[in-house]
């Protein structure tokens, strides 16, 4: 049950290989390519899994809509939600499956001939944005890039007192955590699973995220 042991990398490829036959089997898909760190050989332990789908004759928001249908067999979803930055020009869907560590999620995009727009969806799937941001933050600290927890808590800026964070970058964004769920709860949204994966990646991952 959602382990946070990235060190195994042969599964993390294994993973990788299992959603390409996947998705490579699905009518209208003419291709499945990785891109980014695992093409390019630049991939460490805590690395995601990004492809692209080529698709034909089906349009790039129903075949990314469909994906977790498609997946479902790989194993259940914690997180599924939608690359906002890339909207609406670009489908990309983002899956963090259960039982894998929450770095390795799936960034799917889809590309073909047949662009269909929702202008919507940032607003339906803005609750789960903020987990992936504050996991997307976690990797950075562990990569030693500090200065990217200034980005993200300058995100939350805009709708939580910073003034409750305090100590050290790591500090703070283990703290945020709580501002995360905070909002997630107000919204109505459905955290309990994936906020205590997060705790406990705070908790296990870096002495000091949990404000000790």
């Amino acid at each position: 049950m959602g382990s946070e042991d990235v060190r195994d990398v042969a599964r993390r490829a294994e993973l990788a290989e299992a959603v390409i036959a996947r998705l490579a089997g699905v009518p209208g898909v003419v291709g499945v390519r990785p891109f980014g760190s695992l093409a390019s050989g630049r991939a460490d332990a805590y690395s995601d899994i990004d492809l692209v789908v080529e698709l034909d004759g089906v349009s790039d928001l129903t075949f990314a809509q469909e994906i977790p249908d498609h997946l479902a067999p790989l194993g259940r979803p914690l997180i599924t939600g939608w690359g906002l930055d890339r909207l609406p020009d670009t489908y990309v869907r983002t899956i963090y499956l259960a039982d894998y560590p929450l770095f390795w999620h799936l960034d799917i995009g889809s590309a073909g001939p047949l662009h269909e727009a929702d202008a919507d969806l940032g607003r339906r799937y803005h609750w789960p944005q903020i987990f992936k941001m504050w996991i997307a933050a976690v990797k950075d600290q562990l990569r030693g890039r500090p200065e990217r927890t200034a980005d993200f808590l300058r995100h939350i800026a805009a709708w939580a007192d910073l003034s409750r964070l305090s100590g050290p970058d790591a500090v703070r964004l283990g703290q945020s955590l709580e501002l995360c769920v905070e909002r997630a709860r107000a919204r109505g949204a459905p955290c309990a699973e994936i906020y205590r994966r997060c705790a406990e990646l705070r908790a296990t991952h870096v002495p000091g995220w949990d404000g000790t």
